[in-house]
C-alpha cells in the first residue's frame, strides 16, 4: 500500500480521479504503485505515479493529466 500526497485544494480541481488516473498510468506502465502525488507541474495538475517494474531497477514515473487523462509523461 502507498500513502497518497493529495491537497485538498488540489483535489477539488480534478476532473480524473486518483483511481481513474491509477488505472490509465498502470496502462501506460505496467507495476506496482510505490507512490502518487497531485500537484502543479509546467502550470498543468497532474497525478504524478511513482511505478515498481517487475525486473527493472528503480522507479517510473508516469504523469497523468488530472483534468483530461492523457498520460503527460513517463520517465525512469
Amino acid at each position: 500500500d502507498y500513502e497518497p500526497a493529495v491537497p485538498e485544494r488540489l483535489l477539488a480541481q480534478v476532473k480524473i480521479g486518483e483511481d481513474s488516473a491509477r488505472a490509465l498510468a498502470l496502462t501506460k506502465v505496467p507495476g506496482t504503485v510505490e507512490s502518487v502525488e497531485l500537484l502543479r507541474e509546467g502550470g498543468k495538475l497532474v497525478w504524478v505515479w511513482d511505478v515498481k517494474v517487475a525486473g527493472k531497477r528503480g522507479i517510473t514515473e508516469v504523469s497523468v493529466d488530472a483534468l483530461n487523462g492523457k498520460v503527460v509523461s513517463h520517465e525512469e
